[in-house]
């Protein structure tokens, strides 16, 4: 198929299967000891020249292996039995897939788990989650993603990733890591996966945010914005005013949100004094206004 050869010609891995053998023939192995082999770092015009014989599974690879196999997972693999039927074969094929899919899904999420830092909404005083967090004055926001900081911050973690070669000292594991790290954030999968997860706590942030505003009701809201200053007041006055008209422009109008931002621009306007006139110290010293001089 040459429009399938054209698609995938940059693959990094080709699988080549040799003639099919039929169920239940001596040949067959669950992994063949002497007809499995793997070739590394070969050139597309090498690739065509290898032929595998009969039951002979070749995987070929762009990159060399940095991974060692876990024998505990191996021993769980079930192997084919003389007698198996048709439906004995699909319950080991089920349970060894399993099996397999389990393996390397706990290997992705380990191998991923440095990235979740920056999938973790913050704010630079570090209270979004904090009673006190005004989220007009105080906005969430995701960490960047700086690529020297972050192979940095994971050179700790080869001794909980299975880097191969268990046997060489810990610098050259890191190192094995760290050249694993590099090529997956150089790879074409980085970019488009940091961007959808990224995309995903984006959604979550703003439904915490959301559902902070609603929560921020009569003297909870007074609360927080009694104690601070007239130009930080003036600015929550800003913001709530242009997030509600973000959210009333909506396809869809969210009644609940906008009923609890109009009222914090209702408490804000009772306690703010008029623009054009400057704000008057208080008669009485005991006497506290809001936002006085």
């Amino acid at each position: 198929n040459p429009f399938l050869l054209k698609t995938f010609q940059n693959f990094p891995n080709i699988l080549k299967l040799g003639n099919e053998v039929p169920p239940g023939s001596p040949k067959m192995t669950a992994v063949p000891p002497k007809k499995s082999k793997v070739v590394s770092s070969l050139s597309a015009a090498k690739v065509d020249l290898i032929e595998p014989l009969d039951g002979e599974v070749v995987l070929v690879m762009k990159d060399k292996c940095a991974l060692d196999p876990d024998p505990a997972v191996l021993k769980r693999l079930l192997s084919p039995a003389d007698s198996e039927d048709e439906e004995q074969r699909k319950a080991r094929i089920q349970i060894n897939g399993m099996v397999i899919r389990k393996h390397f899904y706990q290997l992705t999420q380990l191998f991923l788990l440095p990235f979740e830092h920056y999938f973790e909404y913050e704010t630079e005083q570090n209270a979004h989650l904090g009673s006190n967090w005004n989220p007009y004055l105080v906005l969430p926001s995701l960490p960047r993603f700086d690529e020297a900081k972050f192979l940095a911050s994971v050179r700790n973690h080869v001794d909980q990733f299975p880097v191969k070669g268990l046997k060489i000292n810990a610098i050259q594991r890191k190192k094995r890591l760290m050249g694993l790290y590099q090529r997956f954030l150089r790879g074409p999968n980085f970019i488009p996966w940091f961007s959808h997860q990224q995309d995903i706590a984006k959604v979550r942030m703003k439904q915490h945010m959301r559902s902070r505003l609603c929560q921020l009701k009569g003297d909870l809201f007074l609360r927080l914005v009694c104690h601070v200053s007239l130009r930080k007041a003036r600015l929550v006055r800003e913001r709530a005013q242009r997030y509600y008209d973000s959210v009333k422009a909506r396809p869809v109008a969210d009644k609940e949100l906008l009923d609890a931002i109009q009222d914090h621009l209702n408490t804000l306007d009772s306690l703010l004094p008029p623009t054009s006139k400057a704000p008057t110290r208080p008669k009485n010293k005991n006497t506290q206004r809001p936002y006085s001089r």
